[in-house]
């Protein structure tokens, strides 16, 4: 035999094989008995980081950052319009408000909507 008839007699038994459909058969309630015989899982309690998003925990980041700067602009800021230091007090107030709502509205905190 030469090395062509040797390939070609061995890609038809390759060709063969991979036609050839298996006949494979489950039995009833196989995946019941092997659901029975698993031990029951338990919820493991994960830190809060790992429960959160990355979205959240940005969120919560943010809303310290605002709380420092909402502290750093308290002292000096007069109720006037014209100050400045007032007025970023209100917008820092404001995006905390909506930051807050986010991050609670996020992690599931929901009242009635």
């Amino acid at each position: 035999m030469s090395d062509q008839e040797i390939v070609k007699s061995m890609d038809q038994a390759i060709e063969q094989a991979l036609q050839q459909v298996p006949d494979v058969a489950v039995p009833a309630g196989f995946a019941a008995r092997v659901r029975a015989q698993l031990p029951a899982v338990r919820p493991v309690p994960h830190p809060f980081w790992q429960r959160t998003s990355a979205g959240q925990l940005a969120g919560l980041v943010g809303l310290v950052a605002l709380v420092a700067a909402f502290c750093w602009l308290a002292p000096g800021a007069r109720p006037d319009f014209m100050s400045l230091r007032f007025d970023l007090e209100l917008v820092v107030l404001g995006e905390m408000a909506g930051v807050g709502w986010w991050v609670g509205r996020s992690a599931g905190l929901r009242g009635r909507d």
